[in-house]
């Protein structure tokens, strides 16, 4: 596809189910240039290219405005073999192309024109119940009796309610999302245009007009909102504004032609019955085409709130002020009426109050200052209000007129408003093609002087006018007046603002419209009654235009004078503009450091090189250190005048490089940030991704289009949040997203995959990019870093998200983090002790004996972190470990104590201890080698047994309180009280001729040591499921992998309990009866089954795996209640689970989409053949390996 010049290509290809498919492959062919927006959305290729989202900012976050001069060209890398030719792009062709292309939320052509059509039927719905309500009116108000002085009042009603809850329902937008406010908005308009048909008289009509607008006050900015948030600036934004500002004209049209056939053919009730179903039909399409935002906005770290005292002021404020306004002509003594006054004066006073909260008490305005603090738009809102306004006072005047004074029918008068709507849908479309060509100034200046002609012509209309001299001409030059500025506005207002401020858009466009018509019509009214007496009716209506032209003249010389508005063409969105400017700024004021240290060092030169020299010899000092102890360090630091950086350029793509050095993790084992990424440089791509370079040579997930900058600043305060689940590896909390993707390049892919939960899809393709990352750095780099086990650890812990049987490596991934500690030297102390006779303590004495460095303390996290896990994990899977409990694990656990750098720090002890503990046990009992479990002696192992007692009742009293308050530490604890007391399960009956000498020695099998540590297991088991039972959905939803392993293990245990198990002494039944095993899989599952229910249907799955586990584990134990009869042979060994687990789930994949008898029909007979043979010794590992399929 060309772009702006005929070299300029993006190439790329498919990659199957787990990668974005590329958008040229269609269109490398094409010998168009620069296709127009119609060309490209109804072309057949339909792209799914991620550079174009629910998020508009997503697309081109990573790419920068290139500064004045030549234009500068950025590479994108087809990956055919490794041999294709780079083929590059400028950010003027990408941002161009990224204006026309179809956005990535929508699959295909029609999924998009679904979406406009029902996002543009709340134009259409809005005006035919505005519209066609003048012409209903006069024989609405004959049958229903309505009095003269109240017939205005069904029709102001609507408009008064709508232009009175814009903001709120705004807001409401941006706290909980465009999609719910504007399905729900449909939905009310509904019920209550159904209830309106059948109204019997004047009070319900009224009542029933104002709940009506309640339903567009809803939808309208939500309306707004979405298509803003949608579309990014560019030409097909253009054409759907302008579609979307065409349909208020079609609505009109449609408004007035049912009104006139109702009244002339059928009663008025068909007009609000034919509206119910055409709001039915708009409700059912929006629900399904609508791309949903309720997920976006309940996991945004920031949460919008609402203003109520600023919106109960606002909304009272603007009821009684208009009321007084639009009632004053009804009025008996007009403005002289005391009521009439005195609500002026009130609601004045109250809006007076309400912008007074607005500016100086709210902390979250419903009208922020910011709004405008944005280039011409005070001057823009107050011209748009005398615009919209006049447009009330046409529409309605307009029909009196022709009716009236030229006495035209109903039908007569649609067929006169023809051209009016006609004319606006062409020339709204057409203005969406010409919007990126002509400056919105200049298309304002025609469109305002068209508007001032069109109640000019009907000021001028002498008596018995003729239509084709008079009217026609005017309802073109209405149409053209209305419409272009509708668009224009529209555009520049969403453009402008803020994604999350895009509510606040949809709310300031609709009530300048609908408060502009109710204000203006108001005062039309009152020059009607002050003229109709003096002038007679003809006049009086030739007054009311005059006020209108007055109006819009007013509007244009505003527009002319004060409002300045670009072209509408492809360019940045404002979110993207602020990480600009942001990354600007951090630039700027690294140089300005440089500089300020350059001004104070002639005052502190001494000082300075004093400094440089004692930096240079504990570098020195460093550098020896580590090459004994074999660990890859990154270079020392080079003297003070080579680190100054270079001054920023004027050029905006150099001045947007981030400087690194803002914000440095300090630690001797990280791989220096250049080597990996030219690593990732030099290597193939594994697959095909559009690489769209933000500022340097940076490759990752951001610069690949993956994720955008403000996705990944969510994503990195989400992991914030999370990572006291696993306290071994913390985020400075002064760490920018910048520097952590350039300094620990791989820990940064690992933080935002596991923070990326919410969105299933965009999980699988960082995941996919994590693995192939990691298998490129260790395999074909050999690379061996702190960013690599860190990155491991991470995803180790969350594992629970990426599990899938053909491609399991949980335990492989374990041991390769336990090699890496030992490549880099962690298990050794990190500070040798000083050699007999060696000078450093004496010329450093601070090198042996001072507070560990922040960088040491994250390298002894990382060492204890993987020692922790990978002992975890090895127990879950009965696996054997290579790490143990040694002493420099417990020197390296009391420094980080005694340091508390990090907040959860004071927790990693306990966590240790728990692992030592269950370490031990595992020694004691030999749980992870079944080969002697025969041989287990009754008086060693009831010694053994009460020593662990005896030491998790120490633990349970001295742990302090604070430290139970920590779920995963308490569950852990009740956790390793069944672990311990697992040795119950393992014992076998002794052969019959050791029968005599098990009389003088007594066996474990039958010892009664054995049948009470069974009976502590099944206690143990039943208060680790009551305390899980009683934890807040929250807190089940972020469990880590280790926690979820444990709760199936615990299941699992009590299963074994109530399936029948070898114990000779033990009455089995009453065992299965206080096992209660029902009960606790009817609970567990219930927790997981909400879980599902309430979770947002694009988040990760595992809940529904979990799920799935118990459900099929009940009706197993319902099968083995009612049929106890042996289900054969056991078939899952210790040392094939894998191949055993993969073999009976070759496709991962379409678990989710099983039936429920087969998904039920595969579980149960794994649950049964598990139960089978879980009292047999030699396979008794598969109580634990079975957790594998969830780990």
């Amino acid at each position: 596809m060309s772009l702006g010049s005929g070299q300029n290509t993006v190439v790329a290809s498919s990659l199957g189910d787990h990668h974005f498919q590329a958008t040229a492959d269609a269109n490398t062919s094409s010998p168009h240039q620069n296709p127009t927006p119609d060309e490209n959305m109804t072309s057949s290729h339909e792209s799914d290219v991620p550079v174009s989202s629910t998020h508009p900012e997503e697309a081109v976050n990573a790419s920068p405005p290139t500064a004045p001069g030549p234009r500068k060209k950025e590479s994108c890398y087809q990956n055919q073999g490794g041999d294709s030719p780079a083929i590059e792009e400028s950010t003027e062709a990408r941002l161009e192309r990224l204006g026309r292309q179809r956005p990535e939320v929508f699959d295909s052509i029609w999924a998009e024109i679904g979406f406009i059509f029902s996002i543009s039927m709340s134009q259409v719905l809005t005006e035919y119940f505005v519209s066609g309500f003048t012409v209903i009116l006069p024989t609405l108000v004959q049958d229903l009796n309505i009095a003269s002085a109240s017939a205005t009042w069904p029709a102001s009603a609507f408009s008064l309610v709508v232009a009175s809850f814009l903001l709120i329902f705004g807001r409401l937008a941006d706290m909980y999302g465009g999609y719910p406010v504007y399905v729900a908005g449909f939905a009310w308009l509904t019920l209550w245009s159904l209830i309106a048909g059948f109204s019997t008289n004047d009070v319900m009509m009224n009542f029933c007009r104002a709940l009506q607008g309640l339903g567009p006050a809803a939808y309208l900015p939500s309306s707004v909102m979405i298509l803003g948030s949608i579309y990014r600036p560019g030409p097909r934004k253009n054409l759907v504004f302008s579609i979307y500002g065409a349909c208020a004209a079609l609505g009109f049209f449609v408004g007035i032609f049912f009104a006139g056939v109702t009244a002339e053919y059928a009663t008025w009730g068909w007009y609000f019955w034919i509206g119910t179903i055409l709001g039915a039909i708009t409700a059912v399409t929006s629900y399904i085409s609508i791309p949903s935002d309720i997920a976006e906005k309940r996991n945004a770290p920031v949460k919008v709130r609402m203003d109520w005292l600023g919106a109960v002021l606002i909304v009272c404020g603007l009821i009684l002020f208009t009321f007084a306004i639009i009632d004053s002509s009804h009025a008996p003594q007009q403005w002289k009426t005391p009521y009439i006054y005195v609500l002026f004066i009130v609601g004045s006073l109250i809006l007076m109050a309400g912008a007074y909260v607005e500016m100086y008490v709210a902390e979250e305005p419903l009208l922020p200052a910011s709004l405008f603090k944005v280039p011409c738009m005070p001057a823009l809102v107050v011209a748009l209000f005398f615009t919209y306004g006049s447009l009330g006072v046409f529409l309605l005047y307009a029909t009196f007129y022709m009716e009236n004074i030229m006495g035209a029918s109903p039908l007569q008068v649609v067929a006169w408003y023809v051209p009016m709507a006609l004319g606006g849908c062409v020339i709204a479309t057409f203005g969406g093609f010409i919007m990126h060509l002509l400056s919105g100034t200049t298309l304002i200046i025609i469109s305002g002087t068209s508007w001032i002609i069109a109640p000019l012509l009907f000021a001028l209309a002498p008596q018995g006018a003729n239509y084709w001299a008079y009217i026609f001409p005017s309802m073109i030059c209405a149409t053209v007046g209305i419409d272009i500025t509708f668009n224009v506005a529209n555009i520049f207002i969403t453009t402008s603002l803020p994604r999350k401020q895009q509510g606040l858009a949809g709310s300031v466009i609709m009530i300048l419209l609908h408060l502009g018509i109710a204000v203006c019509l108001g005062f039309a009214d009152i020059v009607n009654s002050y003229t109709v007496e003096r002038l007679g009716m003809r006049e009086s209506y030739h007054a009311v235009f005059w006020f209108e032209v007055a109006c819009a003249a007013t509007a244009l010389v505003i527009l002319v004078c004060f409002v300045k508005i670009r072209k509408a063409e492809s360019e940045f969105t404002v979110d993207e503009r602020a990480e600009l400017e942001a990354y600007a700024r951090a630039a700027g004021e690294g140089e300005e450091m440089e500089k300020e240290k350059e001004v104070e060092r002639p005052d502190t030169a001494r000082v300075a090189e004093m400094e440089e020299k004692l930096e240079g010899l504990l570098a020195l000092v460093a550098a020896n250190a580590a090459n004994q102890s074999g660990i890859n360090e990154a270079p020392a630091p080079a003297p003070a005048s080579a680190n100054q950086p270079e001054p920023v350029s004027h050029d905006l793509s150099t001045m947007l490089m981030p400087d690194t050095s803002l914000t440095d993790f300090v630690s001797s084992y990280a791989t220096p940030s250049s080597s990996s990424n030219q690593s990732e440089q030099s290597a193939p791509q594994q697959h095909p991704v559009f690489v769209y370079p933000i500022f340097d040579n940076l490759q990752d997930a951001i610069s690949k289009g993956f994720i955008s900058l403000s996705q990944a600043e969510d994503a990195l305060r989400m992991y914030r949040s999370k990572q006291k689940a696993f306290p071994f590896v913390v985020l400075p909390p002064n760490i920018s997203l910048d520097s952590l993707r350039r300094q620990r390049p791989f820990l940064f892919l690992a933080v935002i995959c596991c923070a990326t939960e919410h969105n299933y899809k965009l999980q699988q393709h960082i995941e996919l990019e994590l693995r192939e990352n990691l298998s490129r750095r260790i395999l074909v780099n050999g690379e061996k870093s702190l960013d690599l086990l860190q990155g491991i650890l991470v995803y180790l812990t969350w594992y629970h998200f990426y599990f899938h049987p053909d491609r399991e490596q949980i335990y492989q991934l374990s041991q390769m983090a336990v090699s890496m500690t030992v490549d880099l030297g962690m298990d050794k102390p990190i500070r040798q002790a000083p050699q007999t006779g060696s000078s450093a303590s004496d010329v450093i004495p601070f090198l042996s004996n001072s507070r560990p460095s922040p960088g040491e303390i994250e390298v002894m996290r990382a060492y204890l972190g993987c020692y922790f896990l990978t002992s975890s994990i090895c127990q879950g899977l009965r696996k054997p470990s290579n790490m143990k409990h040694t002493p420099h694990v417990k020197t390296c656990t009391q420094t980080i104590a005694d340091a508390a750098i990090a907040e959860s720090d004071h927790l990693i002890p306990y966590l240790i201890r728990i692992r030592q503990v269950s370490e031990e046990a595992n020694q004691a009992f030999n749980y992870d080698s079944n080969a002697h479990l025969p041989q287990l002696d009754s008086v060693r192992t009831e010694i053994l047994g009460r020593a662990f007692e005896q030491q998790l009742d120490q633990i349970e009293t001295t742990f302090p309180s604070e430290v139970w308050d920590n779920i995963q530490i308490k569950l852990s604890f009740y956790n390793l009280r069944i672990y311990v007391n697992e040795v119950g399960f393992h014992a076998t009956a002794p052969p019959e001729r050791d029968l005599l000498s098990s009389l003088s020695t007594p066996s474990w099998y039958h010892s009664t040591a054995r049948n009470d540590s069974l009976i502590r297991c099944l206690k143990a088991t039943k208060i680790y499921l009551d305390q899980f039972l009683t934890l807040p959905d929250s807190v089940i939803s972020s469990m880590v992998t280790l926690d979820l392993l444990q709760l199936v293990y615990a299941v699992l245990i009590l299963g074994s309990f109530s399936s029948g198990f070898d114990a000779p002494t033990i009455d089995q039944q009453q065992v299965r009866q206080s096992a209660n095993m029902d009960y606790y899989l009817n609970a567990v599952g219930a927790r997981f089954a909400r879980l599902v229910s309430i979770q947002d249907p694009a988040a990760n799955s595992y809940k529904h795996h979990m799920n799935t586990l118990f459900q099929t584990s009940k009706q197993w134990y319902i099968q083995m209640v009612t049929d106890p009869a042996p289900s054969g042979p056991p078939r899952f060994f210790f040392k094939d689970i894998i191949g055993t687990m993969t073999g009976r789930c070759a496709d991962f994949s379409a678990v989710c989409e099983m039936s429920e008898a087969a998904s039920e029909d595969q579980w149960t007979e794994m649950l049964s053949e598990w139960a089978a043979s879980s009292m047999d010794p030699s396979l008794m590992a598969t109580d634990g390996a079975l957790i594998q399929f969830q780990a």
